[in-house]
């Protein structure tokens, strides 16, 4: 199951975000005990599909593909806060690409405790975010790269 993940500045915990499940794991890393699991809506267990079709020259081919959504996509921490970028749309086995039809544009914002503080709605898509001070940087590379600056101290419960 792909995962990414972000190390708190001091070394003592790891976010761990789950793309096809949706799920937080906050754990220690000295012993790796969780310490939080957050899951972000009621998903289905993701399952492999294998389906078989006849290409237009006759040859039988077999399309695996994963049923489940994507869930988490991009994280970054700081000391406070764990930002984690929420895709949360199915993945189609139509798409020709993992990242067809995915509109990435939420951004969930936990503190180490594993609470889900807020939720930042950006009016763009969104590849990764980065955190500097009380900044938070949003980059998509399509059409022309571009990078977005949000003031964190503006946004309420952080």
């Amino acid at each position: 199951m792909p995962v990414t993940g972000a190390l708190h500045p001091d070394g003592s915990r790891v976010a761990l975000a789950y793309s096809h499940s949706g799920e937080l794991v906050i754990a220690r890393t000295s012993d790796g005990e969780t310490l939080s699991l957050s899951r972000h809506g009621d998903w289905d267990e993701a399952t492999n599909e294998v389906e078989s079709r006849t290409s237009s020259t006759g040859m039988k081919v077999e399309y695996s593909y994963l049923t489940s959504p994507i869930g988490y996509m991009g994280i970054c921490a700081t000391e406070t806060a764990i930002y984690a970028l929420w895709v949360g749309v199915p993945m189609s086995r139509e798409s020709s690409t993992m990242m067809a039809g995915m509109d990435p544009r939420e951004i969930h914002v936990y503190d180490w405790d594993g609470q889900l503080k807020a939720i930042l709605r950006t009016d763009h898509p969104v590849l990764q975010p980065y955190v500097a001070g009380d900044r938070l940087y949003t980059i998509w590379p399509e059409p022309i790269p571009e990078v977005r600056v949000w003031d964190l101290s503006e946004v309420p419960g952080l």
